[in-house]
């Protein structure tokens, strides 16, 4: 399976890693980002995003992380059941990729709903919904607002 991975002749990305119409084509990088380029420019685009996922990096995260792993695990406990996905599981990356790159706490709930809509996808459907395309949008002009004014700044998770 290595084999596979590595050889981009035969199996490529460069179309996209997603089967939906509007995700799969020769621009499926504008909507999947590096995830659909092969090297050499995933391997650009991977080194830079992997600068921050250095060991001592994702050391330094421990606390933070923790602390929100807490702040939905609680929570939850204390209800005495829950949905592992809504009440943790699909909480926590969010939370963890939002700290990292700085999207305020009072934005993390409005960012998340946007996402799922992205992903989200009812029995038969094939594609991405128009729900989906305009949270895309939505997303793609929220931080492209935003980001200028977060790229200075460090997270501290």
């Amino acid at each position: 399976m290595l084999a596979a991975f590595r050889d981009v002749d035969h199996y490529s990305n460069a179309y996209g890693v997603s089967l939906d119409p509007a995700a799969f084509g020769p621009d499926a990088h504008r909507a999947m980002s590096f995830l659909a380029m092969d090297p050499p420019r995933h391997t650009r685009m991977r080194s830079i995003v992997g600068k921050s996922f250095t060991p001592r990096r994702v050391a330094a995260m421990e606390d933070g992380i923790r602390a929100l792993t807490r702040a939905h695990v609680g929570p939850a406990l204390q209800a005495g059941s829950f949905d592992f996905i809504a009440d943790f599981a699909g909480l926590l990356p969010m939370d963890v990729i939002s700290e990292l790159v700085g999207v305020p706490a009072s934005d993390r709930a409005e960012i998340r709903r946007l996402a799922d809509l992205l992903v989200h996808r009812e029995d038969g459907m094939t594609d991405i919904p128009p729900e989906g395309l305009e949270a895309a949008l939505t997303l793609a002009g929220y931080y492209a607002t935003w980001w200028p004014t977060a790229a200075g700044t460090s997270a501290t998770i």
